[in-house]
């Protein structure tokens, strides 16, 4: 019988290891937003890619913000069913900063699935971003607490503004305010978030009070600064964006 199951998991492992287990994957489509023909691509932000795929029978729509120099790349993956059917093998981008997909699943039903693809500053996508000046402009004047981070002298206010606005909407435990000052998607501990209303799902959990204590003993004087950015003391990364100020990344670990 010993000699049964050995020689039942050499024919096993053989048959594995063949390949024949396995779906081979084709993509679809492919769609990064530094092509050309992007509404994004002007307008700097993160690097994505999106592609639609099947794996056999099943299908998937999977997008990807790739390394940069202030996080590491994730990815957001949709699974749309299996034997669907789709009305057009055509991915298209929103101004909501989301890749979109039309498909019929295997009931009948109509559906449509997305995933991100572009930066969302609190609550606008940076495609809509092309409506405003996105170009600003320098004085010349550098600013000596944060011009490191290249901040000009007139951007002081905005920038010393941010951490008192931040306590002042802690103290009123007003949820809506405080998730926008981030850009999603962003990865904060064991959640990732797609866009606000992820935030306010999770503001509990992420905005505990042993962390909205700690942020209220902070002051403007424990604002680190160097070329990547600024830092509210430890991990809280933020910076001026299109006029405003948002968290980048957000790691705190000092309380």
């Amino acid at each position: 019988m010993k000699k049964y199951y050995i020689i039942l998991l050499v024919i096993s492992t053989l048959f594995l290891s063949s390949g024949c287990t396995s779906a081979e994957i084709e993509i679809i489509q492919s769609f990064n937003n530094h092509q050309e023909n992007s509404p994004l691509y002007f307008l700097g932000g993160r690097d994505y890619e999106c592609r639609l795929y099947r794996k056999g029978n099943h299908y998937y729509l999977e997008s990807q913000i790739l390394q940069t120099q202030y996080n590491i790349g994730y990815k957001f993956e949709k699974y749309l069913g299996k034997n669907i059917k789709l009305y057009h093998k055509k991915l298209f981008l929103k101004d909501d900063g989301r890749m979109y997909i039309k498909y019929m699943n295997n009931k009948g039903e109509k559906c449509e699935s997305s995933v991100p693809f572009g930066d969302i500053y609190g609550d606008t996508p940076l495609s809509q971003m092309r409506r405003t000046n996105i170009f600003r402009r320098y004085n010349g004047t550098s600013s000596e607490k944060y011009g490191v981070a290249g901040i000009d002298k007139d951007e002081e206010p905005i920038i010393e503004a941010f951490l008192p606005t931040l306590q002042e909407h802690i103290r009123n435990d007003d949820a809506e305010a405080i998730s926008k000052m981030f850009i999603y998607p962003i990865e904060i501990d064991i959640f990732c978030l797609e866009n606000r209303q992820d935030f306010l799902k999770y503001y509990p959990q992420i905005f505990t009070e042993e962390l909205k204590n700690y942020i209220l003993t902070l002051k403007n004087e424990n604002i680190f600064c160097n070329y990547k950015g600024l830092m509210l003391d430890s991990g809280m990364w933020f910076y001026r964006f299109y006029g405003k100020v948002y968290f980048y990344t957000f790691w705190p670990c000092g309380y």
